[in-house]
């Protein structure tokens, strides 16, 4: 899910579809505007922001994905291979 001030986009990991709301508009978000072509630039710059947080998130995290938690008995601060 990614929002701005206006507008919340909620995009589905893997899939072609999601929801997008105007909030101004639509504060109940009632109305799905994610297949409205009057509502592609703001889905759009909504995805892209969706991306990048992605692809930050990925650079940040890239090497917690290598640590290992101990099993009990380890030395605490000894990385494990």
């Amino acid at each position: 899910m990614v929002g701005s001030p206006t507008h919340k986009m909620v995009h589905f990991q893997g899939a072609n579809y999601g929801q997008l709301f105007d909030l101004t508009a639509d504060p109940g978000e009632i109305v799905n505007l994610w297949d409205d072509p009057a509502a592609a630039d703001v889905k759009q710059e909504l995805m892209t922001v969706l991306m990048n947080w992605h692809i930050d998130s990925a650079l940040q995290t890239r090497d917690a994905r290598k640590r290992v938690v101990a099993p009990p008995g380890a030395e605490v601060g000894v990385a494990m291979q």
